[in-house]
């Protein structure tokens, strides 16, 4: 294991994570969660009608999203062994699902998507551009790529907490891990309690999701950030840069809620 690139072990930990949380409900689920992550730089009805692709599909719950927003059809790309979870998950409306178990840079679709979305997995991803590219490539001609990312403006008490932690937990046994992860969740749910009185480091991500969620998912959250052998946090001009790279104009950003990047770029016609 150790000698596999880190990119794959890091599919490899996400494989892992998806048997462990193989599906998630209540807010964590909620159109209004989805709503929230567009940060305003796409709405629900940019997803109508539309051919969308989704970087990143997991367990399904983003292609969920998508499909009840009204999209035409999704092409749901998963990298993991997993990729079975999500096609148990969506079965309901696998007729306008086309599943690709393969990375981003391999991508083969030849400019048939009006909407690429991908949230909180670029992050994960440790050389990013090739999947830009492809995701460029997957565009029609005036589409757009839409990524939510980890951001490392805000998130300094949080980043020189996590990192060091990181380096011990990404080599637990998955039961272990989960075990941490509990305990961490409960010491982060005191936390999140302080936030509703107090501006602590982080607080509206903890008011605005994490105390929302329900334990499960608490859990889940508190695993996601210290399984994956490799993650990144991005500054703004780097995100910028990254768009610009593959070959993107028109980009927007907003720092969401003070502790995420949110960014779109078109296609040119």
């Amino acid at each position: 294991m150790n000698g596999e690139p880190r990119s794959s072990r890091t599919v490899a930990d996400f494989s892992s994570q998806w048997t462990t949380f193989p599906d998630n409900s209540g807010y964590f689920v909620s159109i209004d969660l989805f709503e929230d992550s567009l940060a305003g730089l796409l709405s629900l009805n940019d997803f109508s009608d539309k051919r969308v692709l989704d970087l990143g599909s997991g367990t399904g719950r983003i292609v969920r999203w998508i499909l009840k927003s009204g999209a035409q059809h999704v092409y749901a790309v998963e990298p993991a062994e997993t990729i079975e979870i999500l096609k148990e998950n969506t079965r309901e409306r696998s007729e306008r699902i086309t599943y690709k178990n393969c990375t981003g840079d391999k991508i083969d679709i030849d400019s048939d998507v009006d909407l690429a979305i991908s949230l909180g997995v670029v992050s994960y991803i440790e050389n990013p551009l090739p999947t830009f590219r492809a995701i460029r490539n997957a565009l029609r001609p005036g589409g757009r790529f839409y990524v939510l990312v980890m951001s490392r403006e805000g998130n300094a008490f949080y980043y020189y907490f996590v990192l060091p932690l990181r380096w011990m937990t990404t080599k637990l046994p998955d039961s272990w891990l989960v075990g941490v992860s509990k305990f961490l969740a409960g010491c982060a749910s005191i936390y999140g309690a302080l936030c509703r009185v107090a501006p602590l480091p982080m607080h509206v991500y903890f008011r605005s999701v994490f105390m929302k969620v329900a334990w499960h998912e608490r859990v889940m959250l508190v695993f996601d950030q210290l399984n994956p052998t490799y993650a990144h946090y991005y500054r703004g001009p780097e995100l910028r840069q990254l768009f610009e790279a593959a070959g993107f104009t028109d980009i927007k950003m907003v720092h969401r809620h003070g502790y995420s990047w949110a960014a779109i770029g078109t296609r040119p016609s």
